[in-house]
């Protein structure tokens, strides 16, 4: 009976880890950890993301706190698109 000599498996490197040095790291992110993305945001993403205002109230939405805190009706459209919204639905 023939004898089969198997060649030894080669040996398998590790994986190397590519790592871009050339983007800025993010504060208190780990070093290998990947960089912030460089696309453009969703219209979604925009709205949601904590970077959206710069943390001030703008003028027109400190104007609406003071008229109404003094008593003055609110003009949101919401509330009323609302209901007309939900019996179109019935």
């Amino acid at each position: 009976m023939p004898v089969h000599s198997r060649k030894p498996a080669p040996a398998v490197q590790p994986a190397v880890k590519s790592v871009d040095t050339s983007a800025p790291r993010r504060k208190g992110s780990a070093p290998d950890s990947p960089p912030p993305d460089t696309h453009p945001k969703l219209p979604h993403e925009r709205d949601q993301s904590v970077d959206a205002t710069d943390g001030t109230p703008s003028v027109e939405v400190e104007q609406a706190y003071r008229d109404v805190s003094r008593g003055l009706q609110d003009t949101d459209r919401g509330p009323e698109a609302d209901r007309t919204y939900k019996k179109l639905q019935r």
